[in-house]
């Protein structure tokens, strides 16, 4: 079989395409049964999705779980996360490890977005990305998650379950072209709220980093890293 390189990733033969809405309906079935439930889930205030996004960056969610909603009644906007000492930010944050890191990353990125646009967190991800300390994680979660709009949400598990599924073997550094154009194509599927999730949850629950739980994988059958496995 022919491989094709693009950015650095290897991939199948371009007429080798995916099923893209047979896959995400197989996701969302799955998910709807599936999915975690999480309090930054179940809001589309921008702030405390933005908050989120940050706090998830490198840890898991069931830590952040644990003091986010407690942040959020001490911290309850940008203006009052602007003001906040980053030694007390610290301290609030060493559950979730980098706490140094992450208390000056929240200040900076809320002093920034205060001076800059009012406090009022931009929709547009391209203007987000030009706030010193936010990434396209960031800016796209909260573009898809607070403002609703259609783009994908892809960090280093999601990147994992497509590169699986799509039969890549990724040398880029960072997130390569090839998966996000992929995830792309997924979001134009359904809610790319929902799609971004599924494509989550099925990370944490089944496409594991080591001993990825592929019986159990709705994805199975699509799965190119699976198939070519069991030849």
């Amino acid at each position: 079989m022919q491989l094709n390189c693009v950015a650095g990733v290897t991939l199948m033969r371009s007429e080798d395409t995916l099923p893209y809405r047979k896959i995400t309906g197989r996701l969302l079935k799955w998910w709807r049964k599936n999915k975690r439930e999480f309090p930054w889930r179940c809001t589309s205030d921008p702030y405390r999705v933005f908050v989120a996004a940050v706090l998830l960056r490198r840890t898991n969610a069931y830590k952040v779980n644990l003091i986010y909603t407690d942040f959020l009644r001490k911290y309850p906007n940008i203006a009052s996360l602007a003001r906040a000492k980053a030694s007390e930010l610290a301290d609030f944050l060493k559950p979730l490890g980098l706490y140094n890191i992450r208390a000056r990353e929240l200040k900076e990125i809320a002093t920034q977005i205060l001076r800059k646009y009012g406090g009022r967190i931009p929709a547009d991800p391209s203007e987000l990305m030009k706030i010193k300390g936010v990434g396209m994680y960031i800016a796209s979660a909260v573009a898809c998650f607070a403002y609703g709009k259609p783009v994908p949400v892809v960090d280093a598990v999601v990147a994992r379950v497509v590169s699986r599924v799509a039969g890549l073997k990724n040398k880029y550094s960072g997130i390569s072209p090839v998966v996000l154009s992929i995830v792309e194509e997924f979001v134009k599927c359904g809610s790319a709220r929902e799609i971004n999730l599924a494509l989550m949850d099925l990370a944490a629950l089944i496409c594991l980093p080591k001993n990825p739980r592929c019986g159990e994988c709705p994805l199975h059958e699509f799965c190119k890293s699976a198939i070519m496995q069991h030849k």
